[in-house]
């Protein structure tokens, strides 16, 4: 399938109940890989789409202003038959789950100073998000990046970990977009957001859907101590009063 004859579908990442992420290549720009999410307009009312589009264009305008190297870069926002569409570059590498699991294998986790490195590298990150108004809402391990190779030994992971910048990827700013456009078509009020990940979102974000700055944060934190510790992520969770 091709989408405007320049997005090139290879394979579906995700599918849920409110869009379609595929992995595609961007035939305009020499085959690079992209990511582009489908959002389906259900409403064959053509007024009601008009304003679903507009609401769309309002609600990913955003995204577009994210001018970061550790951040998506989105670049393609358009509608194809019954479909909205956001199109954004596709971040590869090596996520943080999988570089903790290479330590476990040494019997250890991530160090402090590496974990310092980790947070001084993606505060700045939240901060340009924050500033736009955009929550991340799923930060987790899997969703930090290094832009490196799978390392292929012990020394060469320590190197990776103290001096590549880490890449914050899975942005759930779109998932809220997609639910977004669902629930104003189904005749709901739009504003929150579904639980996030278990272990990982806060205890008001998973209880009532709302999203703030300081759940991205709370998120962040959790995601340092499983990194520290190794330990299963629902026995890290923060006490909050």
């Amino acid at each position: 399938m091709r989408l405007r004859q320049r997005y090139l579908i290879r394979e579906v990442q995700q599918r849920d109940r409110y869009a379609c992420t595929y992995l595609a290549l961007d035939q305009e720009r020499f085959n690079r890989p992209c990511v582009v999410t489908e959002f389906p307009l259900q409403s064959a009312n053509r007024v009601a789409q008009e304003k679903l589009l507009e609401r769309f264009r309002q609600a990913a305008y955003p995204l577009f202003q994210l001018n970061h190297p550790q951040l998506p870069h989105f670049f393609g926002a358009f509608r194809q038959r019954q479909s909205l569409f956001l199109a954004h570059n596709h971040a590869q590498g090596v996520s943080y789950r999988e570089l903790l699991n290479v330590r476990q294998k040494q019997g250890k986790a991530l160090t402090e100073p590496e974990v310092v490195h980790l947070l001084m590298h993606l505060l700045p990150v939240l901060s340009e998000l924050h500033q736009l108004e955009i929550i991340h809402g799923k930060i987790s391990p899997d969703c930090i990046l290094l832009p490196v190779k799978p390392p292929r030994s012990v020394d060469a992971l320590y190197r990776v970990l103290q001096h590549e910048a880490p890449h914050l990827v899975g942005l759930g700013a779109v998932e809220y977009l997609g639910q977004t456009l669902a629930m104003l078509q189904d005749g709901r009020n739009a504003g929150h957001w579904s639980p996030g990940q278990p272990g990982y979102a806060s205890p008001e974000q998973l209880q009532t859907g709302k999203l703030s700055p300081s759940s991205d944060l709370y998120a962040l934190a959790v995601t340092t101590l499983v990194l520290l510790t190794g330990r299963p992520r629902k026995t890290c969770s923060i006490a909050t009063p």
